[in-house]
């Protein structure tokens, strides 16, 4: 028997037990250290990944997580584009094939 999940329509303060203005106030903390962390340690350019603070928010399909380290980033996009450039030979190489029939 596990624990039943609950609906997206229950209000936070009823899912954790803690209430909502406590909920808000962790959050505000949470997001003025992150503010005051980013403000000491400048890494370049802003990124959406660095400032979207824990929201919660559908992305789809396409969206990818982007770590918030520059060069693991980097590192990341480099990947994406490799396998990007794979799929396009490969779809390239099957519409020849599919020419040649």
């Amino acid at each position: 028997v596990g624990l039943a999940r609950a609906p997206r329509d229950v209000p936070l303060s009823e899912r954790t037990l803690m209430s909502d203005d406590m909920h808000r106030e962790m959050m505000r903390q949470k997001w003025e250290e992150e503010e005051e962390e980013m403000m000491e340690n400048p890494t370049g350019p802003i990124h959406y990944q660095t400032v979207r603070h824990d929201e919660i928010r559908s992305h789809g399909v396409g969206y990818f997580q982007f770590s918030k380290d520059e060069t693991e980033r980097q590192q990341q996009l480099e990947e994406l584009n490799r396998l990007r450039n794979q799929t396009l030979s490969q779809r390239e190489k099957r519409e020849k094939l599919k020419a040649k029939r």
